[in-house]
């Protein structure tokens, strides 16, 4: 589709669109300001229908009155009492409904003082009635007169609510027609944009029938590139991604050639990245195998370096491990003549990577001029690296790495997650050899229960021995106890029995010597 053609066709349909946006805005203002009338209106009617609703319920009220005066007869004054209860609501809601107008409360402030006057004077006249006291005339016309000023304030109420519905009858109305107004002339506009707009693109229809036959030629053209472009393709299929188009045309074609080289490209880069992760999966793996099970700090230190060292094409290396507050070493490979065998935390490259818990790498390093001190004290290597041994943000010791090649990215990846790994399970060897430790202490415990509790038990028969010995001695001196309580009573018998002779000889004694006395 030619460009001519296709502004064609941004310029009719953005004609079209804009009419339509702005008779659509048009008529979305014109139908909600309806709305909004429709609204106005409809709160009028309510609004008048309340002022109506009050007055019907004083006519009521004074109708129940008048029958009720005139007969005497109670049921008469249910239309007052219903009126009582139905003003105050009806006045209330008028009320509401006038809020937007001041002069309109007003207003119905007035009526409620008048309504409740004549509510006043009503109930009076009641009470007077049931009291069998004589209406005056005076009364009554005091009543008509508040209810004329009801009435005519009502009047007023409503007339202002009427005008105002007046009003918003007519402001809908024009909204209506200036809505259908719109409504035609879009219509008309747009059925007039349409067919011009047709005549035109049915005129490029026919210059493109014109350009069909330059487009076959082109056509053959682009059937050998795209050979040439599958045969490509093929070739990256089936695994060879050194294969590139060389197609220079700046077109849709030549882009895709572009793109296949890139996708070969890609492709070349992502079989290399996926090598390397099954190279460092495996390595992972292999660890996981050599460090699994039940093996001491020391073993896993050992067989694990050397996993590192030899899958890794390294030199030497050796694990330094955190102990008593410093880094000891636990297992070496190709330096084990020459390693230092203990490391304070910030102490050489080994301590400061330590407390930095981060990974370091020397590269390029010359033979003659390193002097850093390491493991080796003269290292004759000539790439480094340092990995700290870490578990939830402690270190725990340091691994020391040296290779005559470079390490790359897959390489420290690789390294890192070993360390990982290494981590765990010398944490895991460590927590074994605590149970184990704590299993003997337990069972050293146990052995020394045993034997107090079999001293107890010998002592608890030696009690209870002396414990029957007791008992034994116990009832005896019961017995005794109850033999002396025995003595005692007879005791007490004989002393009372002894008491008494002695009174009677001493009471015999005193007749006599009054007998001597007598005789004398």
């Amino acid at each position: 589709m030619s460009k001519k053609l296709i502004r064609k066709l941004q310029v009719g349909f953005g004609i079209s669109l804009l009419i339509l946006l702005l008779s659509s805005s048009a008529s979305y203002i014109s139908i909600k300001e309806q709305i909004n009338s429709r609204t106005q209106v409809m709160h009028t009617q309510r609004t008048m229908r309340s002022a109506n609703q009050i007055l019907m319920d004083l006519q009521n009220a004074e109708t129940g009155l008048r029958g009720f005066l005139l007969t005497g007869t109670y049921s008469f004054l249910d239309p007052y009492y219903q009126s009582v209860k139905s003003l105050p609501t009806a006045l209330e809601k008028a009320r509401n409904l006038v809020q937007d107008n001041p002069q309109q409360v007003e207003r119905v402030d007035s009526i409620h003082v008048l309504v409740d006057s004549s509510l006043h004077l009503l109930e009076r006249l009641i009470a007077l009635k049931n009291e069998g006291t004589i209406i005056r005339v005076d009364q009554l016309v005091r009543g008509k007169q508040i209810m004329d000023a009801c009435r005519t304030m009502i009047a007023r109420f409503t007339d202002v609510e009427s005008a105002l519905l007046q009003v918003r009858n007519e402001k809908m109305h024009r909204s209506s027609n200036t809505t259908s107004i719109f409504i035609v002339a879009a219509a008309l506009i747009s059925i007039f944009i349409t067919l011009y707009f047709y005549l035109q693109i049915r005129e490029e229809f026919k210059k493109r029938e014109q350009m069909q036959k330059a487009l076959k030629q082109k056509d053959e053209d682009i059937s050998k590139r795209l050979n040439i472009i599958q045969h490509i393709a093929q070739k990256i299929s089936s695994g060879d991604f050194s294969v590139r188009v060389n197609d220079e045309e700046q077109d849709e074609l030549g882009s895709i050639g572009v793109s296949l080289n890139t996708m070969a490209a890609s492709l070349q880069e992502s079989f290399d990245e996926i090598n390397s992760n099954e190279w460092k999966q495996a390595g992972l793996v292999n660890l996981n195998e050599i460090t699994t099970g039940n093996k001491s700090e020391q073993v896993i230190a050992k067989e694990a370096l050397a996993h590192l060292v030899q899958y890794g094409d390294c030199l030497n290396g050796a694990i330094y491990l955190l102990d008593t507050g410093s880094l000891h070493l636990r297992s070496a490979y190709g330096l084990e003549d020459y390693m230092k065998q203990q490391y304070a935390p910030g102490e050489g490259i080994v301590g400061q990577v330590f407390n930095d818990r981060a990974m370091r790498q020397l590269t390029n390093l010359s033979e003659t001029d390193f002097t850093v001190g390491t493991s080796a004290g003269a290292v004759k290597v000539h790439n480094l690296i340092w990995l700290p041994l870490l578990a939830k943000g402690q270190c725990f010791g340091v691994i020391e790495l040296g290779a005559a090649h470079s390490f790359e990215e897959a390489d420290l990846d690789f390294y890192q997650e070993a360390a990982r790994i290494i981590t765990l399970e010398i944490l895991a060897a460590k927590a074994r050899k605590q149970v184990q430790t704590l299993l003997e202490e337990t069972q050293a415990q146990s052995e020394e229960l045993q034997t107090q509790h079999s001293e107890l038990e010998n002592l608890n028969t030696e009690l209870e021995a002396q414990t029957q010995k007791l008992q034994a001695s116990e009832e005896e001196l019961r017995v005794q106890q109850e033999e002396l309580l025995q003595s005692n009573q007879e005791l007490e018998e004989r002393s009372r029995l002894l008491e008494e002779k002695n009174e009677l000889i001493a009471s015999r004694n005193l007749e006599v010597q009054k007998k001597q006395k007598n005789w004398h």
